[in-house]
């Protein structure tokens, strides 16, 4: 990891929505634990200084998403604390905008909630809203 890279993290309006969504479904009957809270904050840390990290990110396809220009889309997975199975398996999809020096933080989700990602027509429509930014 390169302590030169620092990369400003940004959560889109689906993704505060689609977290708040994964916090619900994973702990509906108490606040998400202290755990949970320390885990994002390392997540979040980890895209802001290693968005390719080796070990838990990896690239995905983009092919007709309509992904901006200088963009790459990928996926980091880790574990909520003390939620076992599918629905503990999360996963955020987000943009690493290398010129902008941005990671863009598209949906997060659990592995119950789709086995590999959101759909196709979802994905690109979410991707479409970070778009018109770049073109604004």
């Amino acid at each position: 990891m390169s302590g030169s890279k620092v990369y400003s993290v940004k959560q889109t309006p689906k993704f505060e929505r689609s977290l708040r969504e994964l916090v619900r479904s994973a702990f509906p009957k108490s606040d998400p634990p202290e755990r949970l809270m320390h885990g994002l904050g390392v997540i979040f840390d980890l895209l802001q200084s290693d968005p390719r990290h080796e070990a838990l990110c990896r690239p995905e396809p983009a092919k007709h998403l309509g992904v901006p220009a200088g963009c790459e889309l990928w996926k980091v997975r880790f574990d909520l604390p003390g939620v076992r199975g599918a629905l503990g398996a999360a996963r955020f999809v987000y943009l690493i905008c290398e010129g902008r020096r941005e990671v863009i933080l598209v949906w997060a989700y659990s592995h119950k909630q789709f086995a590999k990602r959101p759909p196709h027509k979802d994905m690109k429509k979410a991707i479409r809203e970070i778009a018109k930014l770049f073109d604004g």
